[in-house]
């Protein structure tokens, strides 16, 4: 769900979503502050962060949005919600270091940092996870 289409349903379409027996997750814009969420934020499974503006892929990072995380995380820790965190929009070689340095729980790799690189997707794997490992300084697969 995006937290900018939600016009008074989160709180119903949150208990539908639990009462399926599934997890509830928000989206929030990078012009969305997160305080948009907090009414409704302990019913929530995972907060997405657009690190882009949506709607397609190739588009600039939004290096602000990097700060939702790191307050996402301090306000986790602190109130012992449960959600976890997950970032989209342009995770690659050129931001995994910062995106890193935010720590998201989840990160989605698209065209940019993986379907991209080359025509062979595990080629593209491999690069990604090369490009990962060498930027940030960590593992991402344990052998």
């Amino acid at each position: 769900m995006h937290a900018e289409v939600l016009d008074g349903l989160a709180f119903r379409l949150i208990d539908q979503i639990h009462d399926a027996g599934l997890k509830a997750g928000i989206v929030l814009n990078p012009e969305t502050p997160i305080e948009t969420i907090f009414p409704y934020i302990d019913l929530l499974d995972k907060i997405t962060i657009m690190t882009v503006d949506p709607g397609f892929a190739g588009q600039r990072f939004i290096d602000g949005t990097l700060d939702k995380i790191v307050d996402l995380k301090k306000l986790r820790e602190e109130k012992g919600y449960k959600y976890v965190i997950e970032m989209d929009g342009s995770s690659n070689r050129k931001t995994f270091k910062k995106i890193d340095a935010a720590g998201p729980d989840i990160y989605i790799v698209g065209r940019s940092g993986l379907f991209g690189l080359t025509e062979q997707i595990d080629t593209s794997w491999e690069t990604m996870v090369k490009d990962y490992e060498e930027t940030t300084e960590k593992k991402l697969i344990n052998e």
